[in-house]
């Protein structure tokens, strides 16, 4: 099996199919590997449900026990740590 060590999301910018992006990727990612996501901070101003940091930190919570925080900006990058 091929082993992935980064993976970048550039999702469509809603907070539901970035979860299921991010969930995906997991899935593939080595332990060790690195999920990149990008426009963590964009607003659209269009309601939540456009907003992509609410399903990348409902990722987060939900995986924490196997993730670390590398960096939190406008992109948030999260390594994994271990398998469910």
């Amino acid at each position: 099996m091929k082993k992935i060590y980064l993976l970048l999301i550039v999702s469509t910018h809603t907070a539901l199919q970035t979860f299921y992006d991010a969930v995906n990727a997991f899935k593939c990612l080595s332990v060790g590997g690195i999920i990149a996501f990008d426009d963590y901070r964009l607003d659209w101003h269009k309601g939540i449900y456009y907003e992509p940091y609410r399903g990348i930190n409902s990722f987060c919570r939900i995986f924490e026990e196997y993730t670390d925080d590398i960096e939190i900006g406008y992109q948030r990058w999260v390594m994994k740590t271990g398998n469910p």
